[in-house]
C-alpha cells in the first residue's frame, strides 16, 4: 500500500463534515494499519518519533488502532517517523510531516 503521506481532503469525510470533524483533530496524523493483504489490523500500538531537532515533546507515548484499523493522533507540527507494533514486534518507521492546522494522512502496512 502506498504512503499516502498527504492532507487530508474534506471529500475522505463523512457528507457535510470535515475531515478534521470527521476525525476530532485540528492538527495531527489519521491514517490505519492494515496487513500486506489489505486486511485492517485492530488492536496495533503506533509509536512516534520526532525527526525535528530539537525533537518535539509527543503528547502521547503511543496510540492504539480501533476496530477498523484507524487511529488519529494529534501531533503537533514538525517531522515524525510512526511505526505500528503488534504482539512485540514492530513495523518500519514511516515518515510522516504535520503542517499547523493540518491533518495528514499516513496509512501503514503491517506484517503478523
Amino acid at each position: 500500500m502506498a504512503n499516502k503521506n498527504k492532507p487530508v481532503s474534506a471529500n475522505e469525510a463523512a457528507a457535510g463534515e470535515t475531515a478534521e470533524e470527521a476525525h476530532g483533530l485540528r492538527t495531527g496524523v489519521v491514517g490505519t494499519v492494515r496487513s500486506p493483504a489489505g486486511a485492517p489490523i485492530p488492536g496495533a500500538v503506533i509509536v512516534a518519533r520526532s525527526l525535528d531537532t530539537p525533537t518535539k515533546a509527543i503528547p502521547e507515548i503511543a496510540i492504539v488502532t480501533n476496530e477498523n484499523g484507524s487511529f488519529a493522533w494529534p501531533l503537533r507540527p514538525g517531522r515524525y517517523e510512526l511505526a505500528p507494533m503488534l504482539d512485540g514486534r514492530r513495523g518500519d518507521f514511516r515518515p510522516v510531516a504535520v503542517a499547523p492546522k493540518s491533518v495528514t494522512r499516513l496509512d501503514l502496512v503491517f506484517d503478523r
